[in-house]
């Protein structure tokens, strides 16, 4: 009824009361907040990213080792921050923030500089040691002094200073530790690249400004934000559906048979995220002779390993303990019991007995495929090994192995039909990768690679 109600109050001829207010045609005070939440998750995932995600993805990043005139050396990125959008230090103009709409009219991109540092040190025996400059190191690195071309509608905004040159905020950089046979020394310091920001994020010169002042800076009164300007174009990075993160999810695929020899359709798949968003897809197959493989990706190249073996390298715990931990509710399954002995057996059979034994075998095999430094023992591989591939969402040995014990019980329900296979499909095994996560992943694996 109340429905019906408004619908027989509407006016019965066009009113001329909005066009007639004193205020009409006047930029507000503040923007409307529902339009402004349309790009709320946008712009706060990316802020997200830039500072406190930033922080953290530059923690995860491992130092870079090598060996160089028999010498150890060492870089380790230790922090990293982006600037507002600026025009070139030493430019002479009077204001030197970059506002989006300058961007579209001079088709540039909208972005942030990153940057580091750098210096020389010297050996043990005195020589001093230069570090390579980054754009022989990395030819995608490129430092260029800019000529910025301002239009007319800009013109007005710029004024030619004296030889002081700009009086702008400082210059963010990344810290870079550098040492030499294990003895710390200077801190690096020098430009690491350019990053695009997101418009009406907190890294934007239009953040906080009014209705009145973004229109005074060529923008809408009511700009949302949320989107990128690449080449003068407006680029936006959509949301993604993923799956749920740290959580084991039976399957049944027929092309897992192809993968080898006794392998099955049968086989749980797990999503493994870290708090930097670092993600590692890791699954567990069902083979007919029932044992079971943990397969796992490392630059792009898919590796298989026994669960004995993982289960092993994690844990200094007996064999009667792993046993007792993998058949926890299944006591009374012989099959089951069967299959968990003849996996520990398999360990036995190729001379492994200790977990150091254990950390030793898998060492050999997998530093040809990580191209560890060569003082690194074959321990250190395999610890290397556990850590960026096995359940790497978890924090110590011992979670990952009570972890990886939960997933072989839910497997084995699993391949005994004694579970339903989960759907890809529900919500409950679904979630939403926001623009920030997508970015910051994108940055994390672009320091990782080519920083140093």
């Amino acid at each position: 009824m109340e429905a019906a109600q408004k619908w027989l109050t509407l006016p019965s001829q066009p009113s001329l009361k909005k066009l007639t207010d004193p205020s009409y045609g006047k930029p507000g005070r503040e923007q409307h907040p529902p339009l402004q939440d349309l790009t709320r998750a946008h712009t706060e995932s990316f802020n997200e990213a830039l500072t406190d995600g930033l922080y953290r993805a530059i923690q995860a990043i491992k130092p870079l080792e090598f060996s160089f005139k028999g010498d150890r050396v060492s870089f380790a990125i230790m922090d990293a921050a982006l600037s507002h959008p600026m025009v070139p230090k030493g430019s002479l103009c009077k204001n030197p923030k970059i506002y989006p709409a300058e961007c579209r009219g001079r088709r540039c991109t909208y972005r942030g500089k990153l940057m580091h540092s750098k210096n020389s040190c010297k050996t043990p025996e005195g020589n001093e040691y230069a570090a390579p400059p980054l754009w022989e190191v990395e030819p995608h690195i490129h430092f260029c002094n800019e000529r910025y071309h301002v239009t007319t509608q800009y013109r007005e905004n710029l004024q030619l200073r004296g030889s002081q040159g700009l009086q702008g905020p400082r210059q963010e950089q990344v810290d870079v530790r550098w040492s030499l046979n294990g003895v710390q020394k200077d801190v690096i310091k020098q430009s690491f690249g350019y990053v695009p920001i997101m418009v009406k994020s907190k890294l934007c010169n239009l953040y906080g400004l009014s209705p009145e002042e973004l229109i005074r800076h060529h923008e809408e009164e009511q700009e949302m934000g949320g989107y990128f300007i690449v080449n003068g174009n407006e680029k936006v990075m959509r949301m993604l559906i993923m799956p749920r993160r740290n959580f084991p999810i039976a399957l049944i695929r027929p092309k897992w048979k192809n993968r080898g020899r006794g392998y099955t359709q049968y086989g749980l798949t797990i999503r493994c995220v870290r708090d930097e968003h670092t993600a590692a897809n890791m699954n567990l197959h069902y083979l007919e002779n029932g044992s079971v493989m943990v397969n796992f990706i490392y630059n792009k190249e898919l590796f298989f390993l026994p669960i004995g073996f993982a289960l092993k390298a994690l844990v200094g715990f007996s064999d009667y303990q792993i046993f007792t931990e993998l058949i926890k509710g299944k006591e009374d399954n012989s099959f089951y019991r069967d299959c968990v002995t003849q996996m520990l057996r398999l360990v036995m059979e190729d001379g492994c007995q200790t977990q150091e034994q254990v950390l030793k075998y898998l060492g050999e095999r997998f530093r040809v495929k990580f191209f560890m430094p060569e003082w690194y023992t074959d321990e250190q591989v395999a610890e290397f090994l556990l850590e960026q591939c096995i359940c790497i969402h978890l924090k110590t040995n011992v979670e990952k192995f009570y972890m990886l014990c939960h997933m072989t019980r839910k497997l084995f329900t699993f391949a005994k039909d004694e579970c339903m296979e989960d759907s890809t499909d529900s919500l409950m095994s679904q979630e939403v990768l926001t623009p920030g996560q997508l970015f910051l992943m994108f940055l994390k694996g672009y320091g990782a690679h080519t920083a140093i």
